[in-house]
């Protein structure tokens, strides 16, 4: 039988609604963690950097979906369940072993996403968490929150056509959704981390909380 992983592996997730710079949060977090200063000597740190939806077949159904969908309160349930599909394929065959064998597991997007969305678009919290029963909880959730103004004013400075889901007024309340997870959701450890700073600054506040994790367990240095 194989030796365990010197370290134990962990789960982060970074969620929000659209351009509040989650991705390229996980990416900041990522670099740092694979040449974390307290991390020199034994270089125990690997990091796997994923996001959802993942690339199974399903994310092919769920674009081919959202694409044919003009309406933004239309087949929430549809897409809820080909989320929920994705992500249990997600699960499975990339965060749980990539967690069992000792990597720090970053995921842009997860369970939150869902339960934000199809909820702005009319589906109960209750049926929503239901379909998400034994999904792993994250050892820490960091929604960069953003409002929607700003989401609207970040879309229009990258020229993007608008899609269904960025209308304001849909953003606003997607925004006032993902807020209230963390009352519906008070066994998560969700941290909502300001993100109309500067990415450095947001950036300082996440690996308060990640050094915190992982070095509370981390072998001591000889």
């Amino acid at each position: 039988m194989g030796m365990e992983s010197a370290i134990k592996g962990k789960f982060f997730v970074f969620d929000g609604i659209d351009c509040c710079g989650k991705e390229t949060q996980a990416r900041l977090l990522g670099d740092y963690l694979f040449d974390h200063p307290k991390d020199q000597y034994y270089k125990l740190l690997n990091v796997v950097l994923t996001r959802n939806p993942s690339q199974s077949g399903y994310t092919i159904q769920l674009r081919d979906s959202l694409h044919d969908i003009k309406d933004p309160y239309e087949k929430a349930r549809v897409l809820a369940d080909l989320f929920v599909k994705n992500r249990q394929w997600h699960i499975d065959r990339t965060i749980l072993p990539n967690i069992a064998s000792g990597m720090m597991v970053l995921c842009v997007r997860y369970m939150y996403s869902t339960l934000a969305f199809q909820q702005t678009q009319g589906m109960s919290f209750d049926e929503l968490n239901k379909m998400h029963d034994g999904m792993p909880v994250p050892d820490a959730v960091f929604f960069v929150d953003i409002s929607a103004d700003e989401c609207i004013r970040r879309k229009d400075k990258r020229l993007r056509e608008e899609e269904m889901f960025e209308k304001i007024e849909f953003q606003k309340k997607l925004r006032d959704n993902y807020l209230r997870l963390k009352e519906q959701l008070p066994n998560h450890p969700i941290h909502i981390i300001n993100g109309e700073r500067s990415a450095e600054e947001i950036q300082k506040d996440i690996r308060k909380i990640v050094d915190d994790l992982i070095f509370s367990s981390y072998p001591k240095v000889r």
